[in-house]
């Protein structure tokens, strides 16, 4: 069986008719004394669909698919049918480009006997975007959308 996910930095155009790509940058700031932060995700091809908002949580990793969770849910308001995130978390590029499917296949047991983290969020956004195209691409933190989205994400907390 074929996974939805793929770690291709390239996504097609959006062929004519139905079909509808977008790019989303998903970025996330913390702040751990005061267990809060920021998400943004930003549009490449809308600005309009690009927001930012406050997450309390105890994980950053939580945080960052949290962000990702919400990128689906804008991807599907917006129509899309196929979407690419980019992110530079290799933690969530590895959940679903690498690890995921091993999971399934070990109930989300780990090899040190635990549960998998954050199993919850995991699962939401596998569904959330089970007829979404989906293709992850990893960018360096000195990369300019992720300086800005991280600018973006951390300014919802710190005003």
């Amino acid at each position: 069986m074929a996974t939805r996910f793929s770690n291709s930095v390239s996504l097609k155009a959006a062929e004519k008719g139905t079909n509808y790509s977008i790019t989303l940058v998903c970025c996330t700031s913390y702040n751990d004394k005061e267990n809060t932060g920021g998400i943004s995700i930003q549009c490449l091809e809308n600005t309009q669909l690009s927001t930012c908002m406050t997450v309390s949580d105890e994980a950053l990793q939580s945080a960052s698919l949290q962000c990702v969770r919400q990128a689906f849910i804008l991807a599907r308001k917006a129509g899309a049918t196929s979407v690419r995130i980019a992110i530079d978390s290799d933690y969530i590029y590895n959940v679903y480009t690498k690890w995921l499917e091993n999971w399934k296949k070990c109930n989300y047991i780990l090899s040190s006997g635990k549960r998998v983290a954050n199993l919850d969020l995991i699962l939401d956004i596998d569904q959330k975007c089970s007829d979404i195209q989906t293709q992850f691409q990893l960018l360096k933190q000195n990369d300019v959308y992720i300086i800005t989205g991280k600018r973006l994400a951390k300014s919802v907390y710190t005003h």
